[in-house]
Parts: structure tokens; sequence; C-alpha cells
């Protein structure tokens, strides 16, 4: 038979079966200190948690966001630097044509585009660096249970039918006492660290800063500075790539004695695998040399030894075969050249056609790229 709900009246006051019993109020509860080691469960238990691996995919995500926010401010700044680079064309013709409608469009929209871009460029960089945090997070947070286990394992309790030692009653330390202590020297000791040792030396800023310098500059513009000066005395970043605008006119300066100090020479940067001999498709960079190879490369040449010298001529590091891909990293600043070094050679290809009168690929006198819709950022 169904339950049903029943009201009953009575001295004004409603109850109703559906009712269920009252909440009790919540208290602090005083756990008893640990009295003996973990057991051989329980450590094993904690080293399965040590090697767990169910944050690769968050950190597999980190590492998507990185790579996000390196191609959209190269992108960002191509753009900005096309529009600069045509209001310049309109100037250089004004003897000849006069001032173009298009020109004086372009002069009213590049001041709101170099502020756009700018905002967007310094939450971009914020936005890494906050990726590469939360990166240091995960590999600490790693450490600090192995630690945890390896200290468990050491104190461990003694097996069944085995004799305790009945002059030590010292209780053990709490494993989450510890856990808390461990996590918070290592944030510590992160933020201690300055600017320059948190990300000037991580590989996924300095593909930022180098994604963003040549967007920012192109390939012929001056090349980006040492990466001791990334960074002012108060920690803030200095953002400005020696581009002469609206919001770069009012943007970081760069540190005191940077032109003195530093003698910044241009980088000498080949698209071409020193192995093949051939352009790159997949470059892979080693963190410690940096020294560039094609990916099917360079496993190749270490497919036949566990280890060996870097082929680059005059280096001496090591590489592992074992270790090549985490030694390894794909070096995203380098695909972009290789990416726009394709695009050129198509662009020249193009204009080399013998079909000239094709009017289909002439928009207000521009041949865009094959492919790419002309976009006009003015009305």
């Amino acid at each position: 038979m169904p339950r049903r709900l029943v009201n009953r009246r009575g001295g004004g006051d409603v109850q109703t079966l559906s009712q269920g019993p009252a909440v009790p109020e919540p208290c602090d509860v005083t756990y008893e200190p640990l009295a003996f080691p973990l057991n051989e469960v329980a450590i094993k238990k904690l080293g399965e948690l040590s090697q767990n691996r169910d944050t690769l995919a968050y950190q597999n995500q980190l590492k998507d966001a990185l790579r996000n926010l390196g191609h959209g401010v190269s992108d960002l700044q191509d753009r900005l630097r096309e529009q600069r680079a045509r209001l310049e064309q309109f100037q250089s013709r004004r003897h000849q044509r006069g001032v173009q409608p298009a020109e004086e469009r372009l002069e009213k929209h590049l001041p709101g585009l170099e502020a756009d871009v700018d905002a967007l460029t310094h939450r971009s960089e914020a936005a890494t660096r906050n990726a590469i945090d939360q990166l240091f997070a995960l590999e600490d947070d790693a450490a600090v249970l192995s630690e945890l286990y390896t200290a468990a394992s050491i104190n461990r309790r003694p097996p069944p039918g085995e004799a305790e030692d009945e002059s030590d009653h010292t209780p053990p330390p709490s494993t989450i006492d510890s856990l808390r202590e461990l996590r918070a020297r290592k944030k510590a000791e992160y933020e201690a660290m300055p600017n320059y040792e948190r990300y000037a030396r991580h590989n996924d800023y300095v593909s930022f800063k180098k994604l963003w310098h040549d967007g920012a500059t192109g390939d012929d513009g001056t090349p980006l500075p040492d990466a001791s000066k990334w960074f002012r005395a108060d920690a803030t970043p200095v953002m400005s790539a020696g581009v002469q605008g609206a919001a770069a006119a009012d943007d970081d300066e760069e540190p005191e004695g940077s032109d003195e100090d530093v003698a910044v020479s241009r980088e000498v940067l080949s698209l071409k695998c020193p192995l093949t001999l051939r352009p790159m498709e997949e470059p892979l960079t080693n963190k410690q040399c940096k020294h560039t190879f094609e990916r099917s490369a360079i496993i190749d040449y270490l497919s036949d030894a566990p280890a060996k010298q870097c082929p680059q001529t005059g280096c001496s590091q090591v590489f592992q075969r074992r270790t090549v891909n985490s030694d390894f990293y794909l070096d995203q600043f380098i695909l972009r050249k290789i990416q726009r070094a394709k695009a050129a050679a198509a662009d020249m290809e193009a204009e080399s056609d013998p079909d000239e009168h094709d009017d289909t690929i002439i928009t207000q006198g521009e041949r865009p790229r094959p492919g790419r819709v002309v976009k006009h950022e003015a009305n």
C-alpha cells in the first residue's frame, strides 16, 4: 500500500510525515594522535598515492594552455605589426596620392587596437606565470608524497610476531601533520625564489617571451633582451619590445643600464636539423644545451645506444635514450618560425604564378596569403 502524506491539524501546528529528523549542529572532533607507525598496508597505499597519475590530465591541460597563450599573443602582435606597417605604407605615399580615406580610418583605429593588444598581452603573461606556478605545485605535491612514503617505510611497524622495542615509546609523527608541514615548506621555498629563477629559466616562459617578441618585432626586429632583464627589481615583468606606438610609449621601460650592461647579439637561427640537414617539421630542443633537432632524427640517433653525446659540434651534453621525452620539448618558437617560412615560400610561389590576371586574388590592391581571408581592421 503506497505511503500517503498525512497532515494532522491541531493546536495550530502542522506536522507532515515528509519531515526528516532534526539535523544536529556540527561540532569539532578531536582525533587521537597516532600511537603506532603505519602498517604494511597503509605504507603500500601511501606509495601508490605517491605514484598516482591522476594529475597527468591536469598537467597536460596546463601545457596546452601555455602553448595556446604563447601562440595567441604572437598572433595578436603579428596583426598589430601588420597594421602598423600598413599605415607606414600609406604615409610613405602621401606625396603621390595624398591622404587616403583608408589611411584616416586606420589612424583612428590603430590606437585602440594597440591598447587592446597591450592589455591582452599583459593578461596572457600573467596567466602564463600562473600556469607555471600550478605546474610547480603539482611537482612539489608529488615530491612531498614521495618523502612521506620514504619516511613511513623507514619507521614501519614491525610485522606480526616480531617483538617491538619496548624502550622507545615515542609516538610516531602524524602523517597528515607531516603532509601539511612539507607542503607549507615547499610553498615557502618556491615563493622565496626570485622571478628570474621561477620563470626566466623555465622553458615554457622562455617560449612565451620568444613568441611574443617575435610577433611584435618580426624577423628583422631587435633581438630579445637577456633573460636577466625580463623582470625589474620589484618582480614586475618588462613587456616592452622596443616598438614605438601609442600603447608602447606608455608601457614598460627597460631596466637601467640594459643597453650598457648586456651586449645582445642577434641570434643565428637555423631551421634545418643538424642531423638530416633538411628543414625541420617537428623541432625538439634539449632542455640543457638548447640544441634543436628533428624529432625522428634524434630518436633514430639514440636508437643504437643507451647514451650519446650531443651531435652538435663542440657540445659535451650527453643524451639518454630512456629520458628523451623528458629531456627534450617541442620548441613552439622554432615551430612558428618554420610555419612562417612555409607561408612566405607559398606567397613567393603565388606571386611568381604566370597567371597575373586572376582578379579573384586581388582585394583593394593587396594579395592575401593562399587560403587566408583578408581582414580589415577599420571600416
